[in-house]
């Protein structure tokens, strides 16, 4: 379950052509191990760029401060928690964390 998820932007790197890159809002999702954080978070871009959406490339519609924005589930990356650039600009709801955790695991065939 993601337990400690937040919107901040992020310094990612330059990787291939068509991923975001540079600083991007993303959602956060920190780790915990034996108490404390690990040097490294799981980064899951985000955009407001309708023409990016594809509901069929693991891209997630999110409703955030009244605009629809788009997880792309396809760029996740794991950087390192230096790469973060700002406080958190925004959280996400329990229960909207809930649904993207079930659809994260039925996109991933964990169920």
């Amino acid at each position: 379950m993601i337990k400690n998820a937040k919107i901040c932007y992020v310094e990612l790197p330059k990787t291939k052509k068509e991923y975001l890159k540079g600083k991007t809002p993303c959602m956060i999702i920190e780790e915990m191990r034996d108490g404390s954080y690990t040097p490294y978070v799981t980064a899951i871009p985000i955009t407001d760029k309708k023409r990016r959406y594809n509901p069929n490339a693991f891209h997630y519609k999110l409703r955030m401060q009244k605009k629809e924005c788009y997880l792309l589930i396809n760029q996740i990356q794991i950087v390192d928690r230096n790469a973060i650039k700002s406080r958190p600009i925004a959280t996400i709801p329990e229960e909207e964390l809930i649904a993207i955790y079930n659809w994260l695991k039925a996109q991933l065939n964990l169920i």
